[in-house]
């Protein structure tokens, strides 16, 4: 897809954390946006349906985006760093 611009292993860090984001988000999702539907949907018919999918939608944008950054946080910082604290010991 990116034509072998960024090599796979630069785009590993992103890839694991978001999809540990998207599991956590599946979590709290079939905890609490399940019983949030059926919930608003009685109490504001249709516009609460749509408001708590709007806020799923909402969710998986931070996260997806979240994810891209701590990957690049971590492909570019986090070596970085670990050389900083051999140096100090």
């Amino acid at each position: 897809m990116l034509g072998g611009r960024i090599r796979w292993r630069a785009l590993l860090p992103g890839t694991v954390a978001t999809v540990i984001g998207l599991l956590g988000l599946r979590i709290f999702s079939a905890l609490v946006f399940s019983p949030l539907i059926a919930s608003d949907a009685v109490a504001y018919e249709p516009v609460g349906t749509v408001l708590v999918v709007e806020s799923w939608l909402l969710g998986v944008g931070v996260v997806i985006f979240g994810g891209a950054l701590v990957g690049r946080l971590l492909y570019e910082e986090f070596p970085r760093v670990t050389r900083t604290w051999k140096r100090r010991r």
